[in-house]
């Protein structure tokens, strides 16, 4: 056994392809040698020819069968290694896929509760308009005009400009209110002086949550004043009403252009 090892490794079993054929031409280098060799002799080496042919065709089929199930196995290993690869790819899109989502819900998320909070701070659907009443002693009574908080968030930020249309010269007056929220008593944050039996305002305000536009109409009607308020917020051009409300005996136009009824100024 010693011995076979330093043999050349074609020469171990199972022989390489060409050790027949090897040691065919070296048979048939031999008998060239031969003079005149008897018919029987002739077959012998016939017989060791086709034996030697046999064995190379042989050896060359189960190498080839070695190398084949050699090349099936390494491509049976490299698709399942690709396999392998390919889920691991799959999987990590996936992976990637639900991270991205569960990112994009969670940022959705944060952008509802700013923004509800941001609402929250702007005062929601909460919102101020203005009224007024009379004050004062007989003979000296002026028209307050007071905000009016509406919803259960306070409104900041309450800038206002209240009008009086119904003279000739008109009156304005401006202001600023940190906070509009419900109050138990209204009180007048500004006044005007009473002259005449219809006193018509046009209040131009702001809050955190809005642009407003209202009127304030006054009529006095057998020595009691009664009050029409249209008041609404403006969005595209256009006024989203709020407020509309009309004291009992406030007059009320049958005909004309005037909408409800009530002297509104046309829009």
């Amino acid at each position: 056994m010693c011995f076979l090892v330093w043999f050349p490794k074609c020469l171990h079993w199972p022989f390489c392809p060409g050790v027949f054929i090897a040691i065919l031409a070296f048979v048939a280098a031999a008998v060239t040698f031969r003079e005149e060799p008897g018919k029987k002799e002739k077959a012998v080496w016939l017989l060791v020819f086709f034996g030697l042919m046999f064995a190379e065709v042989w050896m060359m089929s189960k190498d080839r069968d070695l190398n084949d199930a050699a090349r099936d196995k390494s491509e049976k290993e490299l698709a399942a290694q690709f396999d392998k690869i390919g889920v691991g790819i799959t999987t990590t899109i996936q992976n990637s896929d639900k991270q991205f989502a569960a990112t994009m819900e969670s940022a959705a998320g944060i952008r509802r509760q700013v923004s509800k909070s941001l609402s929250i701070s702007m005062g929601g659907d909460s919102y101020c308009y203005f009224d007024a009443s009379i004050f004062g002693a007989p003979g000296k009574q002026e028209i307050g005009i007071f905000p009016v908080h509406v919803g259960t968030l306070g409104v900041p930020d309450l800038n206002y400009r209240i009008t009086r249309t119904d003279r000739t010269t008109m009156l304005t007056k401006k202001g600023y209110q940190p906070l509009c929220v419900e109050v138990k008593e209204n009180r007048p944050i500004v006044s005007f002086p009473i002259t005449g039996d219809n006193l018509y305002f046009e209040v131009s305000y702001s809050t955190a949550n809005g642009i407003w536009e209202e009127e304030l109409r006054m009529r006095k009607v057998k020595d009691e004043w009664e009050r029409a308020i249209r008041a609404g917020r403006l969005r595209e051009g256009s006024i989203e009403v709020k407020q509309l409300f009309h004291s009992p005996r406030y007059p009320i136009f049958t005909e004309g252009p005037y909408q409800g009824g009530i002297d509104w100024v046309p829009r």
